[in-house]
This record gives C-alpha cells, sequence and structure tokens, in this order.
C-alpha cells in the first residue's frame, strides 16, 4: 500500500513539473539522508525525496546531518555534504552538448561521472564559492566554507579561476587541489598535491552509506527497507505534517489519521528518526512505530 501511494504522488509531482516554466532538463534525487530541501525563486522549501526531478532554477540545501545524492540528466552524479547550499542555474543540452551551470554555496560536493556516461560530450561551469572551475574532469571534489574555496582533481582536467584571478589555471593532474583564502583580501590562490588520506576524510563528509542509513529506492537497500508510521487524531496528524514537513522529512499523508515516511534503508535509520520526531513532539499524544516497507 506505501508504494502504490508513493507512486501516486511521484507522478503528480512529475505532471506539475511538466507545467512549470522551468526547462525539460532536471536532475533526479537517488539517495538523501534528511533534513534536505529544494527551494524555488519565490517559492517555499519543500523538503527532497527518493525519485523527485529537480529542475533549473532550484537549490538543494542541507541540514546538519543532511545529505544528498543527485543524478544530473547527462548521466554524472553530485553528492552534498553536511549544511550545503548547491544551485541548479542551467541544465540544457544544445548541438549535442550538455551544457550545465551549478553553482556551491557553501559546503561540500562531489562531481562523478560514471563510465557510461563518459561518452556524453559535456561543458559544465562550476562555482565553488570564489572558484569557477570549467570542468572537464570526471572526479572532482570541493568545498565552500567562510575561511576558504577547494576544489580538488580526482581524475580528469579542470580549467580553474577566481574572482580576483580571472586567468584560468588548467589542472591536469589527479590528486592536486586548488584553494582560494577568503579570511584575508589579496590572499593568493595555491595549487598543491593532495595526499589519499585527505581524500578520504573529503569523500567521508559526502558520501551517503548504507549502513548508516538514508533514504534510497527500495530496490537498491539491500533488499531491505524500512518505514515510519504516525498515527493520532486528524488534527493532531495535521500539526504534526507541518512540523516534519518544514523540518525537512517527506512525510506523506496515508489517511486522514496516519502519516509514513518510507525508502528508509536500515532500521537503525529509521529509530534515529523516530527518535528525533518523538524529542520534536514531546507534548503531542502521537503513536510512531517502525515496520518493513513492502
Amino acid at each position: 500500500m506505501l508504494k502504490r501511494h508513493i507512486q501516486s504522488f511521484t507522478l503528480l509531482g512529475l505532471i506539475a513539473c511538466s507545467t512549470s516554466s522551468y526547462a525539460a532538463y532536471s536532475a533526479k534525487v537517488i539517495s538523501a539522508e534528511f533534513p534536505a530541501w529544494v527551494s524555488y525563486e519565490n517559492k517555499g522549501m519543500q523538503p527532497i525525496h527518493v525519485g523527485m526531478q529537480i529542475y533549473a532554477g532550484a537549490q538543494i540545501h542541507t541540514g546538519a546531518q543532511g545529505k544528498a545524492l543527485l543524478q544530473m540528466p547527462e548521466g554524472s552524479t553530485v553528492k552534498l555534504g553536511n549544511n550545503a547550499r548547491f544551485g541548479l542555474n542551467k541544465l540544457k543540452k544544445k548541438s549535442g552538448i550538455w551544457q550545465s551551470s551549478l553553482s556551491v554555496l557553501t559546503g561540500a560536493f562531489r562531481f562523478t561521472t560514471a563510465l557510461v556516461a563518459k561518452k556524453e560530450k559535456r561543458n559544465i561551469n562550476l562555482h565553488i564559492g570564489t572558484i569557477t572551475a570549467g570542468i572537464r574532469g570526471t572526479d572532482v571534489w570541493g568545498k565552500s566554507s567562510e575561511a576558504k574555496d577547494i576544489v580538488c582533481l580526482l581524475e580528469g582536467k579542470i580549467a580553474v579561476s577566481n574572482q580576483e584571478n580571472k586567468t584560468p589555471h588548467m589542472m591536469e593532474e589527479a590528486m592536486m587541489f586548488y584553494v582560494k583564502p577568503k579570511t584575508q583580501a589579496g590572499m593568493q590562490e595555491t595549487v598543491a598535491a593532495v595526499l589519499p588520506e585527505q581524500v578520504t576524510k573529503w569523500a567521508q563528509e559526502t558520501d551517503i552509506e548504507n549502513k548508516m542509513g538514508a533514504a534510497m529506492p527500495t530496490e537498491n537497500a539491500n533488499n531491505e527497507a524500512w518505514a515510519l508510521i504516525v498515527t493520532g487524531t486528524p488534527k493532531q496528524i495535521q500539526k504534526a505534517k507541518k512540523a516534519f514537513y518544514s523540518a525537512g522529512y517527506p512525510i506523506r499523508n496515508l489517511d486522514t489519521r496516519t502519516l509514513y515516511l518510507s525508502h528508509l534503508n536500515s532500521e537503525e535509520y529509521a529509530q534515529k528518526i523516530q527518535a528525533d520526531w518523538q524529542n520534536m513532539l514531546q507534548n503531542t499524544p502521537l503513536t510512531i512505530s517502525i515496520q518493513p516497507d513492502f
């Protein structure tokens, strides 16, 4: 029954998006750790959910414990770490070439092109804070913070510049990183080699680990999937739904007395969310239970 409701919701979402003013090409949410939201200009934020199509003009926000994995229309993937803000400025295909403009406003990201997608021609401009990178590479990690902006080339090549030095610096050697300090005006960018152990630490900032739990497509969740079910009076359910939705959880109604959150790939993660919800609604007599997501 849960899957039937999910399919109906996804179909309605796709119909709504197809009639919007945004471009036809979109990124797709493959996996997420909550909380995470999407917003469009002049519209409020809504929680992202597995299978959601996200169109040009959107910004994706992750919370302190949130992460997201997106599949781009040309087959590449984008991973976002905690407290990230990521913009899909442009997604289009012209004369057989994918053209995208992406922005990392805050937080960590990783852009990776799968082997099957490497044949696609692409022209991708990525803005990481003050840094602009023309991506021709197939694996790039980066982060924007108050102190500095970083982009690290793991495979392929990129042309990098910044707001103070607009002359592109071509990076063609793997395991090199480019950093632009922001704490003092006039500080020069640095290009240096990065150690494998540092790359491992950086990767952990954006990876969504199955063992830690995440919202994923049921068929990709190692044959294990869980759902949270919330029951109460219609008035209690209405109030709870607003609270959960605002907090970044894509919770849905089964009926006027029941809410559900599905596609959770471990019982441990379901228990963690259950505890968080119980803390959020300490004074509301709701029943929050965990069950297999069939």
